[in-house]
């Protein structure tokens, strides 16, 4: 601010310093979230202008307090309690004190009147979005309380809401935590569809017609299963849950802890295998952290040690492998593989007749292939690669505890239902396509019109529909690992051919991209595949560690958010974010007219403009979209990253190759 303006004392208290200080932090969030927008901020970000403003109106508007009072003025003296001078204002945004079943015994008047952002710490961003909720069947609320576990579940499309409880009546005071509960998700669900004047009707809670549990202990795993499979059909014997013994009961407790010592994000997961003796013995993971670190060598082949002499294999290995050769050829190139997970499409979502990209696919046959989601055991994957021989007449042959697997191209069309007559490509253009395909003709028809088709062509050009089925054909149709935000020339030779109609023999590309697969270094592919084989060949999988397909592998609306879409009133996916608008998406009441360049930053206006509130779901959209953006930045680094170490690799393989001077 120019010196000038303060040297006039006597006119100071007529400058209009509320637009002032609004303005400067207002500008300075801006160029904030531009630094976040272009990936310029390395490793802190700094906010210029009264941050105890910037507190204060979060402190009220994302209701962190208790007061239900009028307003006051200044607004400072409302929050008694508040100490804006302490270095620790944090922590008073980290303290949740509320809770879903704290304020039932209160009366309403003194009842907490929650706010959006209360619901938050009972979601994980990374498994669920709030916004995601209005696209879903069902939402379940698991609730425990003295001791006893139950739930509620909301059907979104009729608004009915259940309650299932396997002790019938339930716990003492219950009635009053069901009514409590409703009016709960009433205020939530219209705060979420900024509805919440018509959301004031009375929720009627329905009793789910289950059946009591047989025993003392077993609500909490009812409560799991009732997640699992209810959805209100009185289907078992007049009831809407079948009538579980203590055996079976028992059963589904043992595999939910096996699913939870099996999750990949269960940090303590090895250290509880090895403790029960679930792992290979040590000598195999010496052996192969051996190997790793000699890979990673940077010397020369004549700087490496000579090769350790071959390990006989544990008493463990004896159920997997027939002789010594499978076992050392597992743990020299496969054991600790990484195993590609796919994804799955969400059927459900794309099926609505909108997505021309589904169209295409279902139209070659692909779509039962692209919406199967199954379960995986990562050690006998590791096994079945391991053995695996494919002829060059599409016969698979393999081996897997010891039970001997032959899969030839009729059978394997029969088990996997994927079309197996067409071109077979192998990377390159088929003969039959020669006098068809057209290289330049290609990338115009996958790309934005006025896009640059010469060289690399990345995923942020290419038409919406078409983004979609490149994502799914290098995600589950022919996965890879790294470089997925761009489309390579057999990318832009199958989206010729699937927008075209052209048949493809896809039993022949998957299983070219299973053979390949075997290279050293490559990831393991299509794992749920592996078990519908092993399963029709009887491979014993009862006491094997299996991995579940995560909610998150789908392919749904969470992606199409990840691309920067998002769907109009008319029902038209078009891009979320522009970067040209962003002074105008950004800020707490924005009030700045784009464009006024001439107005000077934190010089005080004497004609204040009008302000204009923005809704609190308005500002956790921006937040949500902001983490969007710079969740897909990330992956698109990773990507680049990823292909820079298969270089290195392929380089250190062909130096070794090479002899000695």
């Amino acid at each position: 601010m120019p010196c000038l303006v303060l040297d006039d004392l006597d006119s100071l208290s007529t400058y209009d310093w509320s637009s002032a200080v609004h303005k400067y932090l207002v500008d300075s969030l801006n160029r904030c979230n531009k630094k976040l927008l272009f990936g310029w901020i390395a490793d802190s970000l700094s906010i210029s202008g009264n941050a105890v403003v910037l507190q204060l109106w979060a402190y009220e508007r994302l209701g962190l307090h208790d007061d239900c009072s009028a307003k006051e003025f200044s607004r400072v003296r409302r929050f008694s309690s508040l100490n804006y001078t302490t270095k620790k204002i944090d922590v008073m945004f980290r303290i949740a004190k509320t809770h879903v079943l704290h304020d039932y015994r209160k009366r309403p008047v003194i009842q907490h009147v929650w706010q959006l952002l209360d619901y938050q710490p009972y979601f994980r961003y990374d498994l669920v979005r709030l916004q995601a909720l209005l696209f879903a069947d069902w939402v379940f609320i698991p609730i425990v309380s003295d001791g006893h576990w139950w739930c509620y579940a909301l059907k979104v499309c009729t608004f009915q809401f259940y309650v299932i409880d396997s002790l019938a009546n339930g716990i003492k005071g219950r009635c009053r935590i069901d009514r409590s509960i409703a009016q709960n998700i009433q205020r939530f669900w219209g705060l979420l569809t900024d509805k919440l004047e018509e959301s004031k009707c009375p929720l009627l809670v329905q009793k789910a017609n289950i059946s009591v549990q047989p025993n003392t202990y077993g609500c909490g795993v009812i409560m799991m299963k009732a997640i699992e499979i209810w959805d209100g059909e009185e289907k078992y014997d007049g009831k809407s849950m079948p009538d579980y013994t203590n055996e079976e009961l028992a059963v589904f407790r043992k595999k939910f802890v096996c699913d939870w010592i099996l999750d990949e994000d269960n940090v303590r997961r090895s250290e509880t295998l090895q403790h029960f003796g679930l792992l290979v013995v040590t000598e195999m993971v010496d052996r192969a952290h051996k190997k790793i670190r000699a890979s990673s060598s940077t010397g020369g082949p004549r700087n490496r040690p000579p090769p350790s002499p071959p390990v006989s294999p544990p008493l463990t290995s004896n159920e997997l492998f027939s002789n010594d050769e499978q076992y050392e050829r597992f743990s020299t190139h496969f054991f600790e593989r990484p195993i590609l997970q796919g994804k799955y499409l969400d059927v459900e979502f794309f099926g609505d007749g909108t997505f021309e990209f589904f169209d295409i696919l279902t139209k070659a046959g692909l779509n039962d292939f692209v919406a199967c989601r199954r379960h995986y055991y990562p050690e006998l994957v590791r096994v079945f690669y391991s053995n695996m021989r494919v002829s060059d007449s599409g016969v698979i042959r393999t081996e897997v505890k010891k039970v001997k697997i032959t899969i030839k191209p009729s059978l394997f069309h029969k088990l996997t239902s994927i079309p197996s007559v067409g071109a077979p490509f192998e990377g390159n253009v088929v003969d039959d396509w020669k006098d068809q395909y057209n290289s330049v003709s290609a990338r115009q028809l996958i790309c934005k019109p006025g896009s640059n088709i010469q060289g690399r062509i990345l995923a942020g050009t290419m038409k919406f529909q078409t983004r979609i089925l490149h994502y799914v054909l290098c995600r589950i149709l022919v996965p890879r690992s790294t470089n997925v935000a761009q489309a390579t020339e057999e990318d832009i030779m199958l989206l010729w051919a699937l927008m075209n109609s052209v048949q493809i023999n896809w039993g022949h590309v998957i299983r070219n991209r299973m053979k390949r697969a075997t290279k050293d270094n490559a990831q393991l592919p299509y794992p749920h595949l592996i078990t519908t084989f092993m399963e029709h060949f009887g491979v014993p999988t009862e006491t094997d560690p299996f991995t579940q397909v995560k909610n998150k592998q789908r392919i749904g609306l969470e992606v199409l958010s990840s691309f920067g879409y998002h769907k109009t009133h008319e029902g038209i996916w078009v891009p979320k974010v522009n970067v040209g608008n962003i002074q105008e998406q950004v800020g707490i009441e924005q009030d700045v007219e784009v464009g006024n360049e001439e107005h000077e930053v934190g010089e005080p206006s004497h004609n204040p403009q009008p302000t204009s509130s923005q809704t609190l779901t308005e500002v956790i959209n921006q937040i949500q979209q902001l983490r969007t953006f710079v969740e897909h930045r990330f992956d698109t680094i990773e990507n680049r990253v990823g292909v820079l170490h298969e270089e290195v690799i392929q380089f250190r393989n062909q130096l070794e190759r090479q002899p000695p001077a």
